[in-house]
């Protein structure tokens, strides 16, 4: 695997830890390294420790950090795992995007513009099941109901019984072309998705279950919130409403105090070279 993150909103990631330039931070996704690599090179008294749950992207971070070695810390886990070490932070940075490392890579099977098995896993080694094994095992009701809570999608319980009625018929197999397609037919899922694939939220609900993200956002803020240093500072990537009203809810209950009135957004610049950015806001808080 190659290294082709391209890291969102650097600069404004680079302001919100100005005033943790002599501190210790907290980079628990550390993916692509490409904003740990802006942070330690603009502010040379600052030290990071990294983690991720995904193998393959700490050894890619490695290479790419290797002149900071004295700097950084890596650990490899999820960051609800990352979070019980004795530090107390002085910052927290948090992408909570998947990398293009992970998304243009067969063996994650995130995506249906190319061909692969329906994996969706996160963690490497991998752990857990599969988005297939979730399609196979579950109940209508079962997979209707995580395609209403993850995708919010209209209609989950007709798109539930005929993606089953696709597998057991044979028409869907593991294969996330296979999968899309088959989405592609309904009508009524067209019409409610006008501005992406019909697939879009269907693949983003899998991910979501298959790897526990909202459920393990959720025991980080409230394990998170005691390891904090005053002052320090709590910047978090969002992609979806989803992560975004977990966040909020937690800032209210805490009292943290939002450093900008309003999430940061990519400019229309930075839009158009990186597509990708273009659903992202970074909300940053102070204890």
């Amino acid at each position: 695997m190659t290294n082709k993150h391209i890291p969102i909103l650097v600069k404004e990631v680079l302001e919100t830890f100005e005033p943790c330039k002599e501190g210790v931070v907290l980079d628990g996704t550390l993916g692509g390294a490409g904003h740990a690599e802006a942070l330690l090179t603009a502010y040379p008294h600052l030290k990071i420790f990294g983690s991720d749950q995904d193998e393959n992207a700490l050894t890619l971070a490695k290479i790419r950090l290797q002149k900071f070695n004295d700097r950084i810390e890596y650990f490899h886990g999820n960051f609800v795992e990352a979070v019980k070490s004795p530090v107390f932070w002085d910052g927290i940075l948090l992408d909570l995007g998947f990398s293009s490392n992970q998304l243009e890579a067969k063996d994650y099977g995130l995506s249906f513009q190319n061909d692969a098995f329906l994996d969706m896993r996160l963690c490497r080694p991998a752990q857990g099941k599969t988005a297939w094994e979730i399609l196979c095992e579950t109940t209508d009701q079962e997979l209707a109901e995580i395609l209403k809570t993850y995708g919010e999608i209209p209609g989950s319980h007709r798109i539930s019984r005929k993606i089953h009625e696709g597998i057991f018929g044979g028409k869907i197999h593991n294969s996330t072309l296979s999968l899309a397609r088959s989405l592609e037919s309904l009508s009524f899922l067209r019409h409610s998705s006008r501005t992406h694939h019909p697939a879009t939220l269907v693949f983003q609900a899998l991910r979501i279950a298959v790897n526990n993200e909202l459920e393990n956002l959720d025991r980080f803020l409230k394990a998170v919130t005691i390891k904090l240093k005053p002052k320090a500072r709590v910047a978090i990537l969002t992609f979806h409403s989803l992560e975004d009203r977990i966040i909020k809810r937690w800032a209210k209950d805490k009292n943290m105090r939002a450093v900008y009135k309003k999430p940061l957004l990519p400019t229309d610049q930075e839009r158009k070279q990186n597509p990708r950015a273009r659903s992202a806001k970074l909300r940053v808080y102070e204890a």
